[in-house]
């Protein structure tokens, strides 16, 4: 009786049946799969896409902060009565060189920050201070991209700042050098709102946005750009 079943179960007639998938199955199944990938294209459509370009800003100002750098090694000797606003021509300090004392003073009027303590050693072309023009500051930022980078960029796209103080500062590129620098580097300017108070003389962490869509068109752009 075993080997009959056996026999029965091994014919070719019981196997077409196993080997078959049935309709209702075939036809739901294929159904399911075509309404999920249909629903991923449409969410793709609304899911946003950003290239992005990490950036280093240098922040500066117009006017310009002037740099007070020394003129010969030495021991620098501040002026003790300066606490933050100096005068033009004012004296900033004292450099004692050689027996020589040569006075150092500042180029415009503003605020004066300090980059060497009273009576430390310096060498020649080290920055003293920075005048900080004592006019309303219009804030902008430089960065250098390469030339691979530079073919990705164009004027007017948005850059954003992070910042810890007033949290993240929406700009734009303004201008783009078409010469490099001796590094092989572009300049970029960028600028920001007029009301925005960023440190002058400092450097900030970012990102350039080089394109903003969404993953569908980014995923049909990708065939264009590769035929």
């Amino acid at each position: 009786m075993t080997m009959e079943r056996n026999i029965e179960l091994r014919s070719e007639k019981v196997r077409n049946i196993i080997g078959q998938i049935p309709p209702m199955l075939l036809r739901y199944g294929a159904a399911i799969i075509g309404a999920a990938l249909l629903a991923m294209v449409s969410i793709s459509a609304f899911i946003p896409y950003q290239e992005i370009l990490p950036i280093e800003v240098t922040i500066k100002t117009i006017p310009e902060i002037h740099e007070v750098n020394a003129s010969s090694s030495g021991i620098f000797i501040a002026n003790k009565s300066i606490e933050k606003y100096i005068e033009k021509d004012s004296t900033v300090g004292y450099l004692y060189h050689s027996d020589k004392i040569l006075s150092i003073v500042a180029p415009i009027s503003g605020n004066i920050v300090f980059n060497l303590k009273d009576k430390a050693s310096v060498n020649c072309g080290e920055l003293i201070c920075v005048v900080i023009p004592k006019d309303s500051l219009c804030y902008y930022g430089e960065i250098e991209i390469s030339e691979s980078d530079k073919k990705r960029v164009d004027k007017n796209q948005t850059v954003i700042l992070q910042t810890s103080e007033t949290g993240d500062i929406t700009g734009c590129i303004t201008d783009i050098s078409p010469l490099s620098s001796g590094n092989g580097q572009y300049k970029v300017t960028l600028n920001f709102p007029n009301n925005v108070m960023l440190a002058p003389y400092g450097t900030l962490s970012g990102k350039m946005i080089i394109t903003q869509t969404t993953i569908l068109k980014r995923f049909l752009n990708s065939f264009k750009m590769n035929p």
